[in-house]
C-alpha cells in the first residue's frame, strides 16, 4: 500500500523499482524478511496457477513428447504439479537452488510462467538467454504470460491486462504485446516464435524455439 500511495513516482522517476525505493530492497528480497507476506503471496500465486494451468491444459498440446521439463522462476511447485498430473511421464525440475540470471538446469523444454512480466527487457533477455544455453538443439521455452493488446480498448480483458501492467510497474516489471514478446525471443537468440494458444482470451502460451 505504501508503494501504491507513491504510484506517481513510478511514472515520473528514473528509478523504475518503486518497491525498492519505498522499502529499501527489491520485492523478492523483501519477501524473505516478512514470512506472513511471503506465505500469503505464494498461496495466492499457487491458487491462480492452479486455475490458469488447468484451463491451458484443455487446449495446449505442447507438453506431448517432453521427457524433462524445467520450471524456471517457479514458486511452490504448483505449476509442475498440475502439468505432471496430466503428463505423468514428464520429469519436472523446479526446486534447484541458484540464480536464474547465471544458469538454469538442462531439460528437453523449459517453462517460464508469469516470470518475464516481473522484469525489464534487459533482465528478461538475461534469463531467456540462459534458457537458450540450457536447451538441446530444437528445444523450446514455453512462456505463459498475459498478452497486452496492441491498442487498449474498453473490453474487460484489455482492462485486466492494463491493470496488471500498472501493478508490475511498481517493481520494474511490465506486461507486453505479442510483438514485444517476439522481440524478446529473437534478441535472446531463439530462431522462431509462436503463440500456440490463449486461455481467458488474454493469457498467452508462447513457444520460443532454439
Amino acid at each position: 500500500m505504501q508503494a501504491w500511495v507513491n504510484f506517481k513516482d513510478a511514472i515520473i522517476d528514473k528509478d523504475n523499482d518503486l518497491f525498492k525505493k519505498i522499502h529499501g530492497m527489491p520485492m523478492y528480497q523483501y519477501a524473505k524478511t516478512d514470512p506472513t507476506w511471503n506465505k500469503t503471496f505464494n498461496k495466492a500465486m499457487a491458487n491462480v496457477c492452479n486455475m490458469e494451468m488447468r484451463m491451458i491444459l484443455e487446449t495446449y498440446k505442447g507438453f506431448d513428447g517432453i521427457s524433462t521439463l524445467v520450471d524456471v522462476g517457479g514458486g511452490t511447485g504448483q505449476n509442475l504439479k498440475v502439468i505432471v498430473s496430466k503428463y505423468p511421464s514428464i520429469k519436472g525440475i523446479e526446486h534447484v537452488g541458484g540464480d536464474m540470471f547465471e544458469s538454469v538446469p538442462k531439460g528437453d523444454a523449459i517453462i517460464l510462467k508469469a516470470v518475464c512480466h516481473n522484469w525489464s527487457d534487459e533482465n528478461s533477455i538475461k534469463v531467456l538467454s540462459k534458457c537458450h544455453e540450457a536447451l538441446p538443439e530444437k528445444g523450446k521455452v514455453i512462456v505463459v504470460e498475459f498478452i497486452m493488446p496492441e491498442a487498449i480498448g474498453a473490453t474487460e480483458e484489455a482492462k485486466l491486462v492494463a491493470n496488471m501492467d500498472n501493478l508490475m510497474l511498481l517493481h520494474d516489471g511490465r506486461e507486453r504485446t505479442e510483438k514485444e514478446f517476439e522481440s524478446l525471443c529473437k534478441r535472446s537468440g531463439f530462431s522462431s516464435f509462436k503463440v500456440s494458444c490463449r486461455a481467458f482470451s488474454v493469457l498467452g502460451v508462447m513457444e520460443f524455439y532454439k
